[in-house]
């Protein structure tokens, strides 16, 4: 399944933090702020284990999913709580 562009931007606008799926390399779920995308790629500002490390640029067609759901809203908070 190819995620949409509007969903993508949607998500750069309400700087959401997110969860990205990439089925057919991993088995784990990627998290990280959508910060830009081109019809290919998509630039994610990771994080991980509640730290902001670093950027990852992703091909758009290995994306299966990507959710901001009740666990990345929290985490969110968190992020922000500490100052990130």
């Amino acid at each position: 399944m190819r995620i949409s562009s509007k969903s993508i931007r949607e998500h750069i606008q309400s700087r959401a933090l997110v969860s990205l799926c990439r089925a057919r390399i991993d088995r784990l779920s990627i998290q990280g702020f959508v910060l830009a995308c081109s019809e290919a790629l998509v630039l994610l500002q990771y994080v991980y284990d509640f730290h902001l490390d670093g950027f990852m640029l992703l091909r758009r067609k290995d994306i299966t999913e990507l959710k901001a759901g009740k666990t990345n809203r929290f985490q969110q908070q968190l992020l922000k709580t500490e100052g990130l």
